[in-house]
């Protein structure tokens, strides 16, 4: 059974409280405080039963369980009846971004090697459009955590301490279902002395549970009102945060790595990749993007062979001896990973507006300004020399892509929700960000494609699978081929996810 609570809205998630629990709002009000939806002003909590907003459950790649209520299959609602009216609409756009960035997620990852200058990811600085993904969904997951969290913690007598049990619970099945799906190969091959333990779902689990611990927490401040509402209401939360980001910094330029200068930032040479091999070991991603470097690759960003003119630490075949052995980097790594607690937590200031800001016109006067900002200011970082690195999470790079996220956000929410005519051509996004899990783990992590190569005829290699990709690399050549046996993959994810909808059939964890 799904948990109860702002648990259940972990993570880029696509279901909805019910009516009791999801609130209703009036989009020509405003509301003074961030945890009540009425026009009280003495700083006090809406009692329980009050409206609270915007409820968003079971946030994202964390979608789970059967249901056949209406109610568990919406991300969120929006009253948008007149006076006394009930009907509500589901917040599509947000399930729609989700959406996106898994479609993307599946495209960059399999067609990412026929296409490494425009779609894979950068091998060290610079962004290419797979540097979006990761950000992108930790971005989602502070929004959706907006959406629910502050239902529960405006309550007089929330059980903080309970809510911070089931947050931890829900954080470490995601650790678990990405240790699975990412820590050695499914279903078979897990050599715990090699057993990857940083990845995308243990990242995620990570940023949540600090966010969360923060909001549950830290007090918000009372009192606040105008433009600078949010950011005035979570303060301390910011100051957590930013706290964070400096020890990050420190680190990252006041660590010297030995036979290194301090504060490099070079593959062999910085700080993160140098105190997560220290902390994690063997269990090290041991194939970083570095080697598709221009040091390591004569066809970079593609990958080629190797020489002994490239460093020793390009891997092996490289080095005066040709004896060289890649040093190991994790882009998951437990160093970056706190930098990227900040992602999580500008996506939760932007979920708040959706609470706080009851009018179009009032949320795109919070979002377009700060995502500027944000943009700005990581183009900023990254001419003063700090430059975009998705391996480092480096801070041009977090402000960046926080900035791109709300862009999109705001044009989704434009489009689908305020305009109404994304609606139908985005359905197939809102489909997948409904059961982003699902996508996640049989799709994006190819649990499906593994399991249909089980059944083969008379040889492994005549099965399913390998018998399309063979014929439309031959027929179209090996680029073209990979490219459309990618988009059969995700129109049948798409019509999956569809079906799945249709069914009212979501999987939560």
């Amino acid at each position: 059974a799904p948990l109860p609570g702002p648990v259940t809205s972990l993570i880029m998630g696509a279901e909805m409280y019910g009516d009791a629990e999801s609130g209703r709002v009036n989009p020509s009000e405003t509301t003074p405080l961030v945890f009540h939806a009425d026009n009280r002003r003495d700083g006090s909590v809406a009692a329980a039963g009050s409206p609270a907003g915007w409820g968003h459950a079971e946030g994202g790649l964390a979608q789970g369980s059967s249901s056949s209520s209406s109610s568990s299959s919406s991300s969120s609602s929006v009253d948008s009846s007149k006076r006394g009216g009930a009907r509500k609409e589901r917040l599509r756009s947000l399930d729609a971004f989700r959406g996106l960035t898994v479609f993307v997620m599946i495209l960059v990852d399999d067609a990412g090697d026929a296409y490494h200058a425009a779609i894979g990811h950068s091998p060290w600085d610079g962004v290419t459009l797979a540097d979006f993904v990761m950000p992108f969904f930790l971005f989602i997951v502070g929004v959706s955590m907006a959406m629910s969290f502050t239902k529960f913690l405006g309550q007089p007598d929330a059980d903080r301490h309970g809510l911070m049990r089931k947050a931890v619970v829900r954080a470490g099945k995601l650790f678990l279902i990405g240790l699975l799906t990412q820590g050695g190969t499914f279903p078979t091959d897990y050599n715990l002395y090699t057993l990857r333990i940083a990845g995308i779902l243990q990242r995620i689990a990570w940023c949540y549970l600090v966010v969360a611990l923060a909001l549950i927490y830290l007090p918000q401040r009372r009192h606040v009102f105008g433009y600078f509402q949010v950011y005035g209401t979570y303060a301390w939360q910011a100051l957590l945060v930013l706290g964070i980001q400096l020890v990050y910094l420190a680190l990252v330029f006041g660590v010297k790595v030995p036979g290194c200068a301090r504060g490099s930032l070079t593959p062999w040479c910085n700080a993160v990749g140098y105190l997560d091999r220290k902390l994690l070991g063997p269990h090290a991603y041991a194939s970083p993007t570095y080697t598709r470097t221009d040091y390591c690759s004569s066809c970079s960003p593609a990958y080629c062979p190797i020489g002994e003119a490239a460093p020793a630490w390009c891997g092996e075949g490289s080095g005066p001896s040709g004896n060289g052995t890649v040093l190991p980097f994790d882009p998951e790594g437990a160093v970056s990973s706190q930098a990227a607690v900040a992602s999580t937590f500008l996506g939760l200031l932007f979920g708040m507006q959706l609470i706080v800001r009851r009018d179009t016109r009032g949320r795109l006067l919070q979002w377009v300004p700060l995502s500027l900002v944000l943009l700005v200011a990581g183009i900023a970082v990254n001419f003063a020399g700090f430059k975009f690195n998705k391996n480092l999470w480096s801070t041009s790079y977090m402000l960046m892509t926080a900035g791109a996220a709300g862009l999109c956000l705001t044009l989704f929410y434009l489009s689908i929700d305020f305009w109404k005519f994304g609606q139908y051509p985005f359905a197939p996004f809102v489909w997948m960000g409904m059961n982003a899990m699902f996508i996640y783990v049989f799709g994006a992590a190819g649990v499906l494609e593994t399991m249909l190569q089980w059944v083969y005829w008379k040889e492994q290699d005549r099965n399913l699978v390998v018998t399309i990709q063979t014929h439309l690399q031959s027929d179209l050549g090996r680029d073209a081929g990979i490219l459309v046996a990618v988009f059969i993959k995700l129109a049948a994810f798409s019509a999956i996810a569809g079906i799945m909808h249709w069914s009212k059939w979501y999987w939560k964890v």
